[in-house]
């Protein structure tokens, strides 16, 4: 009985030993199974790697600017024409060096040319002032009509050649300029007028609006026989409360004789609304004299 038991111990023992052999084998296997699972997962990495490594390898080609690969042929091409490259490129800076040495040279010596503006040598400035100052007032008399700054010259007068300009003698051939100055108790918002001239005896070489009168005024002179001219200027007007230049005529003396111009007033309007013309005359304080030289 006892032996029976025991042998029926022996029994379970052994089957227990052989499931766990089982279990164990089995255990090992599935282990087995994921180390062959992690093994070819690295295979599978490795051919990945593989794959990178040759999409870098086919990269390493040299291609152009449209991406197309560059041949053993058409790099030596290109090497061919890095080199002609490189020599423009070494050319463009020789040039460019020479261009800047050029600009310096120019720009020192147009400095020394600009003689009709500010120059930054002071030796060329105080010129150029003097100069400037000189032209300035030059003008300035030409304008203004003084017989001192008039570059007329004149014939010396005879009794053959001899013809009295408004009671001033010069001879035939003569370049005279007159100057018509305006006086005007206010400031003038218009004015109209002609001068007439004997053409026998005048011929007209030049004329202008002077003073006040040249803003937003109109002078013709290139008719026969007349000058005419007129402006209005509401804004400022033209204020010639202090006598000043109104017109300048050059007249040329044709013929030996006497002639006077004639001035004609048509419209002269104060800002007051006042008026200083009537009849062609000059009224109500309005007042204009001439100079011959």
């Amino acid at each position: 009985m006892h032996n029976g038991k025991t042998n029926k111990s022996k029994h379970i023992l052994t089957v227990a030993l052989a499931s766990l052999i089982v279990l164990t084998a089995t255990s090992a296997a599935v282990m087995s199974g994921c180390g062959e699972s992690s093994e070819s997962t690295n295979e599978t990495k490795t051919v990945t790697e593989t794959e990178l490594v040759t999409v870098v390898v086919d990269g390493t080609y040299a291609t152009d600017a449209s991406g197309n690969t560059v041949t053993a042929e058409n790099t030596g091409s290109q090497t061919s024409s890095n080199g002609n490259s490189s020599e423009k490129n070494e050319n463009s800076s020789s040039q460019n060096a020479n261009n800047s040495g050029v600009a310096s040279a120019n720009s020192s010596s147009g400095g020394n040319s600009s003689n009709n503006s500010a120059s930054s040598n002071s030796g060329n400035s105080n010129n150029n002032k003097g100069n400037n100052s000189s032209s300035a007032n030059n003008s300035s008399s030409g304008n203004s009509g003084s017989s001192s700054a008039s570059s007329n010259t004149h014939k010396p007068v005879t009794d053959s050649n001899a013809c009295t300009l408004d009671g001033h003698k010069f001879a035939v051939g003569d370049t005279v300029t007159c100057v018509y100055k305006l006086y005007a108790p206010e400031v003038l918002e218009n004015y109209q007028g002609y001068i007439s001239y004997d053409t026998k005896y005048l011929s007209v070489k030049s004329a202008k609006l002077d003073g006040p009168a040249k803003s937003s005024g109109l002078l013709n002179y290139k008719l026969n026989g007349k000058i005419k001219f007129n402006g209005s200027n509401i804004a400022t007007g033209y204020d010639y409360t202090d006598t000043g230049s109104f017109i300048v005529v050059n007249y040329e003396i044709k013929a030996a004789g006497s002639t006077a111009p004639k001035f004609v007033w048509e419209v002269a309007t104060g800002e007051s609304e006042k008026a200083y013309v009537e009849n062609n005359k000059a009224v109500n304080g309005l007042k204009l004299t001439t100079e011959y030289s």
